[in-house]
């Protein structure tokens, strides 16, 4: 007796195949267990947060500032970008740079940013941040470099 393929047993065992297949593929493609965000890593998204908390070191005008940028560069800069992996890549090695001062008259800081970059001497026309697009070339794929010229922390 020749044994059918199309049993109740084999139908049962290709459809489990195919909905393991289909679970792989969703997870691949929606990726929730991929690229976390790094809480080091600025995102314009933690603008405000990072500006309510009060700039005490270095460190903190940092992360204030790389928050500035990343507010210009994912809500302004990005949106003005019509081909991102073909525009930005030109500007992977060398980055864009922007003085603070620059800054400052694209995305105006908070009253409290300003008043701690006076605080601790920064001068806005010699301190920098440099952006780096890195690929995909998404919106939120950056790094980003500053640069400080402050009296106080010389």
């Amino acid at each position: 007796m020749k044994k059918e393929f199309f049993n109740k047993k084999n139908i049962l065992v290709l459809i489990a195949i195919v909905l393991i297949i289909t679970v792989m593929v969703l997870i691949i493609v929606f990726n929730p267990f991929g690229k976390k965000k790094d809480d080091n890593k600025p995102s314009s998204k933690n603008y405000d947060n990072v500006l309510k908390k009060k700039v005490n070191t270095k460190d903190d005008l940092i992360k204030a500032l790389e928050a500035a940028a990343s507010k210009y560069y994912e809500e302004n800069y990005y949106l003005t970008i019509t081909e991102p992996e073909t525009e930005l890549k030109l500007h992977s090695e060398f980055g864009i740079k922007l003085s603070l001062s620059a800054l400052n008259s694209i995305q105006p800081f908070t009253e409290s940013l300003t008043n701690s970059l006076k605080k601790y001497g920064c001068n806005l026309d010699t301190s920098k941040i440099v952006i780096y697009p890195t690929k995909p070339y998404e919106k939120t794929d950056y790094t980003t470099n500053t640069t400080l010229y402050c009296t106080e922390f010389e």
